[in-house]
């Protein structure tokens, strides 16, 4: 690791981040030559939005390429990726996609942190549709960026999250936040919120990584907490999930638990089973 960084602070951080031309996942380019093989024609923005909606960095590169290009008299923010990429076009984005940087999203480390994030935006894409009153692709961005200061960390200074992960999984300390602010003087969250102002994110997605006190906030940050728990295999994580699950089953009331829990289907079965059964007999109880 770079030695200026083991004594950088969040702001420190955040700044450098800001000046960086930021990569993206390696994958990205090879689920582009994928689609438009089977296309064989132009590619719509509906089409290209599931490449983006796999990778954190590129989302974040098209909300920002968007923001700076969209004429001044647009009143309304870019907050979602179908739309950012409407703005930009077919030609524009693969020329961002093709002129950028890569890193192997297989990188030890940031691989995990990169499933984590995968996993929350697929939640808050099938949880929010719950709601009438959301925008679920809204609530969708949020959860693939709620982890940014994580993604950079790894790909800058990998030795910084590497320690926090080996004191975390050591037991000395209870929460991975402790163990961030024991090993840097900051938590990957606060670092990811400090990016994200420094970028100009819309005021929106600025607001559902806060965890302001609004649904679609709550649901941001269930997503993200369960996404973490489903791919900790320890005996607490599954208490934690039925935690997530039942502040899920209370934020999503028109949908069944049943409905719910098929979301998880990237837990193993047995142990989907477990938190469900664990879910239900708490709610049984209320």
């Amino acid at each position: 690791m770079d030695n200026r960084f083991s004594s950088w602070s969040a702001e420190q951080f955040a700044i450098y981040f800001e000046q960086q031309l930021l990569p993206i996942l390696s994958g990205a380019r090879q689920r582009l030559d994928e689609f438009i093989e089977v296309k064989q024609a132009a590619l719509s923005p509906k089409d290209l939005l599931p490449i983006v909606l796999q990778d954190p960095l590129l989302c974040l590169r098209v909300l920002r390429t968007a923001e700076q290009k969209k004429s001044q008299r647009l009143e309304r923010e870019t907050t979602t990726v179908l739309a950012a990429l409407l703005q930009l076009g077919d030609k524009e984005f693969k020329e961002l996609l093709l002129s950028s940087e890569t890193v192997s999203e297989e990188t030890p480390g940031l691989e995990k942190v990169i499933r984590r994030a995968r996993i929350a935006s697929r939640l808050a894409q099938t949880w929010s549709r719950g709601r009438g009153d959301i925008n679920p692709e809204e609530v969708t961005v949020a959860a693939l960026l709620g982890g940014l200061g994580d993604i950079l960390l790894w790909i800058y200074a990998p030795e910084i999250p590497r320690r926090a992960e080996e004191l975390f999984l050591s037991g000395e300390v209870p929460r991975s936040a402790k163990a961030q602010m024991m090993i840097c003087g900051f938590t990957f969250k606060e670092l990811t919120l400090l990016c994200a102002e420094r970028w100009g994110l819309p005021t929106l997605i600025n607001q559902l990584l806060r965890g302001s006190d609004s649904v679609r906030a709550r649901i941001t940050r269930v997503c993200s907490n369960t996404a973490r728990h489903v791919l900790d295999k320890s005996e607490s994580a599954v208490h934690a999930l039925v935690n997530d699950m039942l502040e899920v089953c209370q934020l999503i009331t028109n949908t069944s638990p049943e409905r719910l829990f098929e979301a998880l289907y990237m837990l193993p079965e047995e142990r989907r089973q477990l938190v469900f059964d664990m879910t239900l007999s708490k709610l049984e109880k209320k």
